[in-house]
């Protein structure tokens, strides 16, 4: 349980030898926690030229891409991550991510079901699989993944229960079909 609790939010990466990829890559996490994703596409998109094997910057890359509404670039670069890290959850996530807001159903429902796979499993992606269950007409899928999040034993804090109420709307919706 500690090892869950304790679990990254995201990919963690070995770091940089170059001085130069490590000051971009500060530049880079700077432009992004401050919401300057044109900027930050944009160096990202520079550093992936000079540092290509760098999977740090692809990754932002893909994040940035898809708050630009490029979203045509974020999936093939989110294809190229998955392509050189093929087990890594983190990344096979955000493919699923773009696939589904590039509007490819049958493309994202496979990507979340390998997502889930690997070991993806924080609620708000098991919500997003679920939907893309939906969308697929997976619903006995889509109910099961509801309800794992429904039968977790934890206690369900004042700020949970519009999250709860949502999960159990989409358990009626998918066993009504």
């Amino acid at each position: 349980l500690k090892n869950i609790q304790n679990a990254p939010e995201g990919p963690t990466f070995s770091a940089l030898e170059e001085p130069f990829a490590e000051k971009m890559l500060k530049q880079v996490e700077k432009l992004f926690r401050e919401g300057n994703f044109e900027l930050c596409r944009d160096t990202c998109q520079e550093a992936c030229r000079l540092f290509p094997e760098s999977l740090q910057f692809i990754y932002y890359l893909v994040l940035t891409q898809r708050k630009c509404g490029n979203t045509g670039k974020a999936v093939k670069n989110a294809e190229l991550l998955v392509k050189k890290e093929p087990g890594n959850k983190w990344f096979q996530k955000e493919l699923a991510v773009s696939y589904m807001e590039r509007g490819f159903t049958q493309k994202a429902y496979l990507a979340c079901e390998r997502a889930f796979e690997l070991g993806c499993q924080d609620v708000d992606f098991i919500l997003m699989y679920a939907t893309e269950c939906s969308s697929y007409g997976r619903y006995d899928k889509g109910a099961e993944l509801l309800l794992t999040i429904i039968r977790q034993e934890k206690r369900w804090s004042r700020e949970d229960i519009p999250e709860l109420v949502q999960e159990y709307l989409g358990l009626v919706k998918m066993n009504y079909f």
